[in-house]
């Protein structure tokens, strides 16, 4: 059976790769012969897939269609957006808490003064954001964000827990 599926293949035959698809092989074929038939509305350059030049594109526009579903930041490519977002999963739920504070630049503490670093504040910690009214203020922002999702709703529930000394598994 796996013989009839490699002679199905479509095979190159400059370098004998092989491809389920005829598309595949007919794109790939564009890499021997140099071919760029797809080319930039910007500046010269030329590419060898109209998805290329669409991502190219991007630099030219300032395009950034991919966000970030956590904190809201604007991508020119999908692959830059779970990128990123991969970083908010490795930095802990605390830490993924204070990062959707600064990405709205909420005003948490009593004289008004938002949590942003470029201002001269000093941002809270999320330890800080735990305690108090700081709390529902927390929960409330994070609720409210529509970017956050179901990742908001259970950093919210993890940072309530920690916050009362429970340990969630």
């Amino acid at each position: 059976m796996e013989e009839c599926r490699l002679l199905r293949m479509h095979e190159c035959q400059q370098c004998g790769k092989r491809f389920k698809a005829r598309g595949g092989l007919q794109q790939h074929i564009r890499i021997h012969s140099n071919d760029r038939p797809y080319q930039c509305r910007f500046c010269p350059k030329r590419f060898t897939q109209k998805s290329h030049v669409d991502q190219h594109e991007r630099i030219h526009t300032g395009s950034k269609p991919f966000s970030c579903q956590i904190c809201g930041r604007a991508f020119r490519q999908r692959s830059q957006q779970l990128g990123h977002e991969a970083t908010h999963a490795n930095s802990g739920v605390l830490s993924v808490a204070a990062n959707i504070a600064a990405s709205q630049q909420v005003q948490i503490n009593n004289d008004k003064s938002p949590i942003d670093q470029s201002n001269g504040h000093s941002p809270k910690t999320p330890e800080q954001l735990l305690n108090g009214d700081h709390r529902a203020q927390l929960t409330n922002l994070v609720n409210n964000n529509a970017a956050g999702g179901m990742f908001a709703h259970t950093a919210v529930t993890s940072l309530l827990a920690l916050s009362q000394g429970i340990h969630l598994q």
